[in-house]
């Protein structure tokens, strides 16, 4: 796959369950400020709950840093080949 090539798998993602739908929708929101290819920090989910009013359970914030060190770790693969 050349540079700027979106995969097929991309085209149709697949549907996110229910329960997962708020915690990838904070994900996709913090990703979009992202600094550079560094982890989104705690400061920035702070800030961006703080912004939005929101409080996030811990198993919330896990699954953001799940989703974080999933998508720079997929990032990285990619920029690889």
């Amino acid at each position: 796959m050349a540079w700027g090539d979106i995969p097929e798998w991309i085209e149709t993602p697949p549907e996110i369950p229910l329960i997962f739908e708020q915690v990838w929708q904070y994900f996709l929101d913090l990703n979009t400020s992202r600094q550079a290819d560094n982890l989104i920090s705690f400061s920035d989910m702070q800030a961006y709950f703080n912004m939005i009013n929101a409080t996030p359970s811990r198993w919330d914030l896990s699954l953001i840093q799940m989703l974080d060190n999933q998508f720079l770790q997929m990032r990285n693969d990619n920029n690889k080949e």
